[in-house]
């Protein structure tokens, strides 16, 4: 058996290894009051590079403000080292 790749944390739920694309938007989508955060972590040994965390801060708050240019703002397809 192969050893999981990305682990899904949901707040106060049992961790989900190796979530599908529709385990995931289910989480995600479960998101409320009881359920406040999702938590994906990368279990795969290779490093990546960290550039800090402002590009992802500057995304988030233009997607919270619905301003235009966060879709382009940065490459949503994976890098592979």
């Amino acid at each position: 058996m192969a050893k999981p790749v990305l682990r899904a944390i949901e707040d106060g739920e049992p961790a989900v290894d190796d979530p599908t694309g529709d385990a995931l938007h289910d989480l995600l989508a479960d998101m409320n009051l009881r359920h406040r955060f999702v938590i994906l972590e990368r279990l795969d040994p290779k490093p990546h590079e960290m550039t800090g965390p402002e590009p992802i801060a500057r995304v988030m708050i233009n997607w919270t403000h619905d301003r235009q240019g966060w879709r382009e703002a940065i490459p949503w397809v994976p890098t592979f080292c």
